[in-house]
């Protein structure tokens, strides 16, 4: 079983009857494996309408091989109105999507950092959504916070 990244030399040989040998070299390249994990949390829930609230997403690399182009992507619910953003690279508004360009590469252990600051506009009890991609990533990982937005009446 492969415990350590880099490449293997394994020798074998074999010897017979009358002289006979053979031998043998075989290497073996053991390579890493990004893993992507993806945290979303609200700073205030629940919020008034008109009160602000910001979602902190956490993009961690668990695995042991660097990911590379990494792309975030938040959904705005409708209850809520964009304000700012903030992280390792730019955004720009979409709809109501907050599209963040790719980060070009994500060590293993680390994480990057990104901030939505949004003010609820209407009740209800809403989701907030990321979603990242990436290059070796077969399908999206995503990710949702709930977060209630309530009127006195």
């Amino acid at each position: 079983m492969a415990i350590n990244l880099g490449e293997f030399k394994f020798q074998g040989s074999a010897q017979a009857s009358r002289g006979l040998k053979e031998q043998k070299e075989q290497v073996t390249t053991v390579e890493g494996l990004s893993a992507i994990m993806l945290e979303v949390v609200d700073t205030e829930d629940p919020i008034e309408v008109g009160a602000e609230t910001a979602y902190e997403i956490r993009v961690t690399n668990t695995g042991s091989k660097t990911e590379t182009n990494l792309k975030l992507i938040c959904s705005i619910p409708d209850e809520m109105q964009f304000k700012s953003a903030q992280g390792p690279s730019h955004f720009h508004e979409q709809g109501k999507e907050i599209v963040f360009d790719e980060l070009p590469k994500l060590a293993p252990r680390a994480d990057a950092i990104y901030r939505v600051m949004v003010k609820g506009i209407a009740p209800g009890d809403v989701r907030f959504k990321a979603q990242i991609t990436s290059t070796n990533l077969i399908k999206p990982v995503i990710e949702m916070e709930s977060t209630r937005i309530y009127e006195d009446q």
